[in-house]
């Protein structure tokens, strides 16, 4: 073998020594086989937010951990997304390498960073001893397999990880109440900043010249005089580009319409601290600690006015709705905007938010739209007749996966609670697929009474057609200036045209 690599290496150089400073020296070969191993190895590192991956350093920081053990980088797979979902993406390709014999070890960087869930830990355990593989965490050593006391272990980690994400998920509900409660000042928007509690007009740089609180004061006075959220957006955007990337939302001000107006109408530019809720919770505003105004009260009435002008020029829903509002969509995939008696591509014109346009500026009349609805329905309906009563229904893949695991749980009474959840979510998908099997019977019984008779179609006024076509059609597809096909609702089928 010296032959091979050179004459200079002396013989028994397989036993040659490497000594580092305050180690014990080891044998090459030791090395040479720890390199060998790491060919078989993965790593594995998560966050649970995109918040934490763009504006922290949490997995990067990681991912180098990682790379500095000996993991490749081609080889270390993350997540953004909770510990406790066993769905995750790149756990479940990790999993899937083990049982297929391409990972014989797994080197996480914690343990909770692999698994915040003591069910799906179990699972996870099975893989690990059937294929032998390992997992090293390299912040508090490699799980014992092998023992009952690795195995008792490593559950009571699983169920401290579980136990430390509901602590913090108490703890920052109780934060967020003693910061309403105190009127403290937290996530300002665009052109305030936070000091000691308090709002402040954030007078920093801007990213692209200039400072903070003049920029946000050219987006209201550039509001004012084009009028229009669309053209405001379109001005500041052709000035100053697209939004800088990475950048958190009150950095930059808003390239949306509705963003734009939100913006505008946040109390906190007002002078006042306001508090927006989540999930449906009506928002809540503090008047009774005002701080200095990004935009007077005289602006602030400026732009209500503009705003509620705006809305009162809208003509009522029924009025402008088309019988076919909402199911024409382009080639492209985007939906179709109704303008007079045409619909056209949303994406066919000027969108600060999309860098590639639609090409298919071509609209297709509405008319068009209605009768190929009504001649596919037409159409489809003799298709649905000649099918059989009843259709056969496959169990939900959820279903069946729920149904495997709670299998596997067996008849253990610690994991009791568990069996009783999992027959819950069993109980509720399986509901689910009957009510399905049920609508879709239905449809294709009404799709076959009235359908089929053209007729019938000519005594429905707008309001009813359109009850109808929402029922009974998925999209009207268009190209240029003519319709493509009609995909009617699930599992009606679809009709090509050549026509219209």
């Amino acid at each position: 073998m010296s032959s091979l690599l050179g004459s200079t290496l002396p013989e028994g150089w397989l036993c040659a020594t490497i000594t580092h400073v305050g180690a014990k020296p080891k044998p090459l070969l030791w090395y040479l086989a720890g390199m060998l191993q790491l060919e078989y190895t993965d790593g594995y590192c998560r966050v649970s937010t995109q918040k934490q991956a763009t504006y922290g350093s949490g997995l990067d920081r990681y991912r180098e951990d990682l790379a500095r053990y000996g993991v490749p980088d081609d080889r270390i797979f993350s997540d953004i997304e909770s510990g406790s979902s066993e769905s995750r993406a790149a756990y479940n390709q990790v999993l899937q390498r083990v049982r297929d014999g391409i990972t014989k070890q797994v080197i996480v960087p914690c343990f909770d960073r692999f698994t915040r869930s003591p069910i799906g830990w179990e699972e996870a355990i099975k893989d690990f001893r059937r294929y032998g593989a390992k997992l090293i965490a390299l912040s508090g050593g490699a799980v014992d397999f092998n023992s009952p006391e690795g195995i008792y272990r490593s559950r009571m980690d699983a169920i401290a990880a579980a136990y430390v994400k509901e602590k913090n998920q108490y703890a920052a509900l109780r934060g967020w109440e003693r910061t309403r409660r105190l009127n403290k000042a937290v996530n300002p928007p665009f052109g305030m900043a936070v000091e000691k509690g308090r709002y402040i007009i954030n007078r920093g740089e801007y990213w692209q010249g200039g400072k903070i609180d003049e920029v946000a004061l050219e987006v209201v006075q550039t509001f004012l005089a084009v009028g229009t959220q669309r053209g405001t957006v379109q001005k500041l955007c052709a000035k100053y580009g697209l939004r800088k990337p990475g950048s958190k939302w009150a950095e930059d001000f808003p390239r949306d319409r509705d963003k734009l107006v939100g913006w505008l109408q946040n109390p906190v530019l007002r002078g006042y601290t306001a508090y927006f809720g989540n999930r449906g919770r009506e928002r809540l505003i503090c008047y009774d600690d005002p701080h200095e105004a990004l935009i007077d009260q005289q602006t602030a009435m400026q732009i209500d006015r503009l705003l509620s002008a705006k809305s009162r020029k809208m003509l009522p829903v029924q009025a402008t709705t088309s019988v076919m509002s909402g199911l024409v969509f382009c080639e492209c995939g985007s939906s179709c905007m109704r303008r007079r008696q045409w619909f056209y591509c949303i994406n066919a014109y000027d969108n600060p938010h999309v860098e590639e346009r639609c090409k298919l500026r071509h609209g297709v009349k509405a008319s068009a739209c209605e009768q190929a609805a009504i001649w596919a329905i037409v159409t489809q309906a003799e298709y649905v007749a000649g099918l059989a009563e009843a259709t056969v229904q496959e169990d939900n893949p959820e279903a069946i996966a729920l149904k495997l695991k709670l299998e596997k749980l067996g008849d253990d009474p610690d994991f009791e609670d568990s069996r009783q959840a999992l027959k819950q979510r069993i109980q509720s998908l399986e509901h689910l697929q009957r009510q399905s099997v049920v609508s879709l019977h239905s449809k294709r019984e009404a799709l076959i009474a009235v359908g089929s008779d053209p007729a019938f179609w000519v005594s429905l006024d707008d309001l009813e057609k359109r009850f109808v076509f929402t029922q009974l059609i998925d999209r009207v597809v268009k190209s240029r200036d003519r319709i493509l096909y009609v995909d009617l609702a699930d599992g009606l089928g679809s009709i090509a045209f050549q026509q219209f």
